[in-house]
């Protein structure tokens, strides 16, 4: 059970990251750095390291899935109202990192005595980790929807 709360937390925390407009690039630009090195070190960590895979993975993923999928996917983030700060690359990444950390979570839940009751909540970890960005697009989609009616007279 300890290894589902540092998933869920794990999980939080690159979602948040995810989620996050990035304004690093707004700052380097306002501060006219004199060079480029200072430029990219004006840059957060996450911008430089983390979100470079993310997108590496992400690309790599989009030669694998489905044209129609994708498509679908990019109809998320546009309902959503996203497209400034995600594309399908990051949205496919961020899919396949749950996936990933869910599928670890969950080989840890069993290793520590397989029963009926691990084997759901193994089941129920990959799950949520394979669907928690389309919830999130779902949801974001549907307050905007919401948002965007209400401005309507």
């Amino acid at each position: 059970m300890t290894i589902a709360i540092v998933f869920l937390g794990g999980a939080g925390l690159v979602l948040l990251w995810a989620l996050s407009s990035s304004t690093s690039t707004e700052a380097a630009d306002a501060g006219a750095a004199a060079n480029l090195h200072e430029q990219n070190l004006q840059r957060s960590a996450t911008d430089r390291l983390i979100g470079p895979a993310l997108i590496s993975l992400g690309a790599a993923l989009n030669k694998l899935t489905p044209p129609g999928r994708l498509a679908a996917l990019r109809a998320k983030i546009a309902l959503a109202g996203k497209q400034t700060t995600w594309n399908v690359a990051k949205a496919m990444a961020l899919k396949a990192l749950f996936t990933i950390l869910g599928t670890a979570a969950a080989i840890a839940l069993l290793v520590t005595g397989p029963s009926l009751l691990t084997v759901i909540g193994a089941a129920l970890l990959v799950g949520v980790g394979y669907f928690a960005v389309d919830y999130h697009l779902d949801k974001a989609g549907s307050a905007r929807q919401a948002e965007i009616q209400m401005a309507l007279p």
